[in-house]
C-alpha cells in the first residue's frame, strides 16, 4: 500500500504571501501610466524561517527588477511590491509541501504567496525532483521555496525576488514566455531573467488583460523552474563538439529537466553511474538520477537501487530531491526497456515510509552541520515529513513502469482502500495517489515514460 498517503511531487514548506492591488485591473488599456502598488501579505511553514525585513528586502529587490525593465518598456516604470501586515507562520492551515493537487488546492485557496518546503507536483511530474514556484494561470495563492536544493545561498537569495515576480506573473494570467530565454517568464528562470517585454508590463500594471488564451491554458497550473542563461549556453551546447562535460551539465540547476541534452551524454552513462555515488557530487545527484532515467539501462537499476538503500547522514533537502528523481528514474529506465517487476521490487519496497525512516538519520534540533556542509540538514520531523513524500515518488516510478504486474498491483491497492478501516481523509489521499497511479502507467505504457514529464 502507499506509504505517507499523499500524492504528487516535493514538499514544500508554507509561506504565505497575500496579494492585493491599488487599483483593479482594466479590461482596455489605460490612457496613462498610473502608479500601481502590489501588496503582498506572507505566511510561512513554522520551521522555515522568514522575517519581515527579509520579506521587504526581496520585495524591494524585485521592484528594482520592474525599474529596470522600464528602461524599454514604460509601464513597468511606477510598479512597487510592499508588504501587507506582517509575515506569519502557520503549522497545519496548508500543507508544508506541494506533493499532489490536494496540497495545491489548500495552497490556492489562500489569496496568498506560501513559501514551503519543496514542491514535488505543479501541474505534472517534476524529473529532476522540484520547483522554485508553483502558481495557477489566472487566479490567486501561490507558492514558492526559499532554497534550490544544491545551489549556494548567494544564488538562492537572487533567485527568490525572480521567483516572486514569475509566480505574481502567473497569478495575474500570464503564461510562460517561449520565445526570450532571458524573460522573467521564461519556464526556466536563472538569476539573469529579468526581462519583461511590453504586454507583459501592462499587465504587472493593471492597464491591461493577457491575451486570450486557450481554455485549457487558463486553467493551468505553472511551476517556475530553475533554468540556464540560454542565450549565453545554447550555441555552444548545441555543437555536439563543443559540448559541455557530463559535470558541468550535472552541476547546473535542471526543475524542467532537458532530455534531449540528457541523451547526448548516453556515451558516459559509466562516468555518470560513478558520480552518483561519488559524496563530491551529493548535492547534484538529482540531475544525475534525472540523467541516468534518460541514458541508463537495466544495468543502471542496481546503481539507483544502492543509491536508494544506502544510509544518509545529517540528510539535506538535497538529498530528498536526489532520491525522489532516483525513484523516477528507475521507471523510466523500466519503461524503456519492458523489464519484469523483479527487476525494480525497490520501488515496492520503498513506497513504505519505514524503508526511508531507516534510512535517513536525522539530524538533532540543537545540531549544528559540519564546515564542509552548507546545505542545512533535517531534524526528525522533517524527515518523517521527507519519508511521506518520497514513499509517493516510489509509487509513481512504480506505475511509469508501465509493467502489466504493476497495474495489478495498483488494482490490489485501490481495493484495499476501499475496505481499510482507516481516516476518511487518509482514504481520499490515497484515492487520489492511486488514480494517479493508473494515469500515470496508461500515459507511460502507451506514449513512453517521458510524456508523463510534460
Amino acid at each position: 500500500m502507499i506509504g505517507g498517503g499523499r500524492l504528487v511531487f516535493l514538499s514544500a514548506t508554507a509561506v504565505v504571501l497575500m496579494l492585493s492591488t491599488s487599483l483593479c485591473l482594466a479590461q482596455t488599456e489605460a490612457p496613462a501610466i498610473t502608479a500601481y502598488i502590489h501588496n503582498i501579505c506572507v505566511k510561512h511553514f513554522h520551521s522555515i524561517p522568514i522575517t519581515d525585513s527579509e520579506v521587504d528586502d526581496i520585495l524591494a529587490r524585485a521592484t528594482a527588477i520592474l525599474a529596470q525593465a522600464a528602461q524599454n518598456n514604460e509601464a513597468c516604470g511606477n510598479l512597487t511590491l510592499r508588504r501587507r501586515d506582517s509575515v506569519t507562520s502557520f503549522t497545519s492551515e496548508f500543507p508544508e509541501r506541494i506533493r499532489d493537487e490536494l496540497d495545491f488546492t489548500q495552497i490556492k485557496q489562500d489569496p496568498c504567496l506560501k513559501v514551503v518546503k519543496r514542491i514535488l507536483w505543479c501541474g505534472t511530474l517534476l524529473q529532476s525532483g522540484g520547483a522554485l514556484g508553483c502558481a495557477p494561470v489566472s487566479g490567486t495563492g501561490f507558492a514558492v521555496v526559499r532554497r534550490y536544493p544544491g545551489m549556494p545561498d548567494d544564488w538562492n537569495t537572487n533567485m527568490e525576488p525572480i521567483t516572486w515576480l514569475h509566480e505574481l506573473g502567473h497569478t495575474l494570467g500570464l503564461n510562460h514566455n517561449d520565445v526570450d530565454s532571458l524573460a522573467l517568464m521564461a519556464a526556466g528562470i536563472d538569476v539573469g531573467n529579468r526581462v519583461l517585454n511590453g504586454p507583459e508590463c501592462r499587465v504587472f500594471a493593471g492597464m491591461t488583460m493577457p491575451a486570450a488564451a486557450p481554455l485549457a491554458a487558463q486553467a493551468a497550473i505553472l511551476p517556475a523552474e530553475a533554468g540556464i542563461l540560454l542565450a549565453q549556453v545554447e550555441k555552444r551546447d548545441r555543437d555536439e563538439a563543443t559540448r559541455p562535460s557530463l559535470q558541468e551539465f550535472l552541476r547546473r540547476p535542471h526543475s524542467r529537466f532537458p532530455q534531449e541534452e540528457a541523451a547526448r551524454y548516453a556515451d558516459e552513462r559509466l562516468l555518470a553511474e560513478q558520480l552518483l555515488l561519488d559524496p563530491q557530487y551529493r548535492n547534484f545527484a538529482n540531475n544525475i538520477a534525472a540523467t541516468l532515467g534518460v541514458i541508463g539501462t537495466p544495468d543502471t537499476i542496481p546503481i539507483l537501487e544502492q543509491f536508494l538503500k544506502s544510509e544518509v547522514h545529517r540528510p539535506t533537502e538535497a538529498d530528498i530531491t536526489a532520491r525522489s528523481a532516483a525513484t523516477l528514474a528507475i521507471g523510466v529506465i523500466a519503461n524503456r526497456y519492458g523489464l519484469p517487476v523483479d527487476d525494480f521490487r525497490v520501488l515496492r519496497e520503498a513506497q513504505n515510509t519505514d524503508f526511508w525512516l531507516d534510512r535517513l538519520e536525522p539530524t538533532p534540533s540543537s545540531a549544528n552541520p559540519p564546515a564542509d556542509q552548507s546545505e542545512p540538514v533535517l531534524d526528525a520531523a522533517d524527515v518523517e515529513s521527507a519519508s511521506e513524500d518520497l514513499a509517493v515518488q516510489a509509487y509513481r516510478g512504480y506505475a511509469i513502469s508501465g509493467a502489466p504486474e504493476v497495474l495489478e498491483d495498483i488494482k490490489k491497492d485501490e481495493l484495499e482502500n476501499d475496505s481499510a478501516a482507516i481516516p476518511e481523509p487518509t482514504k481520499k489521499r490515497n484515492a487520489l495517489a492511486i488514480e494517479e497511479a493508473i494515469e500515470l502507467h496508461r500515459m507511460s505504457k502507451t506514449l513512453g515514460a517521458s510524456s508523463v514529464f510534460k
